[in-house]
C-alpha cells in the first residue's frame, strides 16, 4: 500500500519549449557562423523539416542533454507547436509525449514508466501549469487502473480498480502528500465496507468497518500506538 506520494508535477521542460523551436533556429544560424564544437553539436542535432508544397515548419529536432544526439522531436505547424517526442534515457524509444493546446501551453502529458515505447501514465496540468489529475496503468493492456488528483501539484485524493473490473474498489484521501485514510470494496457491490485511518508517518491509527445503509461506518477499532499491522 501505498503511505506517501511524491508531487507529480508537469517537467519545466514543456512550457518552456513554446519558445524552444525559435532558440533552435537561432542556434543553428549562430553555429554556421562560428564553428566550435559546441556550434558543431547544434549543426549536428538541430534540424528543421519543412512541407515541401507550403513551405512551413513541421518538425524540429534537439538534443536536450547536450550529449551530441538527438533526443527531442518536436513537431509544428509553421510556428505553432503540436506535440514533442522525448526519449528521456536514449533507449531508442520514446517514453514521453507532450501535447500543446492552442494557447502554446502543455495540456496532457504521456509517459513510459515501462519504458517500453507505450504510455502508461497520462499526467494533466492546470491553469497554474502544474499537475492537476494523473491515471496511470500498471496492466499489460495499458487499461487505467488508477486515478489522481492534485491540488497545486500535491496529491490530494485517488481512486484504485485492483480487480481489474473498471471500477474503482479502492479510495484514498491525502494530507500534505501523504495517505490519511484508505477505504475499500472488499464485496464488490461499489461501496467502501472497510476503512483505514493513517497518522503522522503513515502510523496505522483506527480500523473501521460494518457500514449502514447511508455507508457510515458503524465499527471502529482503535489501533494502539505500539501494534503493528
Amino acid at each position: 500500500m501505498i503511505l506517501s506520494r511524491k508531487p507529480l508535477a508537469v517537467s519545466p521542460r514543456g512550457p518552456r519549449r513554446l519558445v524552444l523551436p525559435f532558440a533552435l533556429v537561432a542556434l543553428a544560424a549562430l553555429a554556421s557562423c562560428r564553428p566550435s564544437p559546441e556550434q558543431q553539436r547544434l549543426r549536428e542535432t538541430t534540424k528543421a523539416t519543412y512541407d515541401k508544397t507550403t513551405g512551413r515548419l513541421e518538425r524540429l529536432t534537439y538534443d536536450a542533454n547536450k550529449d551530441g544526439v538527438i533526443d527531442t522531436w518536436t513537431y509544428m505547424d509553421g510556428t505553432k507547436v503540436l506535440r514533442s517526442e522525448i526519449d528521456k534515457n536514449q533507449d531508442g524509444k520514446i517514453d514521453r509525449w507532450e501535447y500543446y493546446g492552442d494557447d502554446g501551453k502543455v495540456n496532457k502529458v504521456e509517459v513510459s514508466r515501462a519504458d517500453n515505447g507505450k504510455p502508461d501514465m497520462w499526467l494533466y496540468p492546470g491553469p497554474d501549469g502544474q499537475i492537476a489529475r494523473a491515471e496511470l496503468s500498471s496492466r499489460p493492456d495499458g487499461q487505467v487502473d488508477r486515478w489522481e488528483w492534485y491540488d497545486h501539484g500535491v496529491i490530494v485524493r485517488a481512486e484504485e480498480d485492483d480487480n481489474g473490473d473498471g471500477k474503482p474498489d479502492k479510495w484514498e484521501t491525502y494530507a500534505n502528500g501523504a495517505v490519511v485514510t484508505a477505504a475499500f470494496d472488499q464485496d464488490g457491490d461499489g461501496r467502501a465496507d472497510r476503512r483505514m485511518t493513517y497518522g503522522p508517518g503513515g502510523r496505522l491509527v483506527s480500523i473501521e468497518s460494518e457500514p449502514d445503509a447511508n455507508g457510515t461506518f458503524t465499527k471502529k477499532m482503535v489501533v494502539p500506538a505500539n501494534e503493528k499491522r
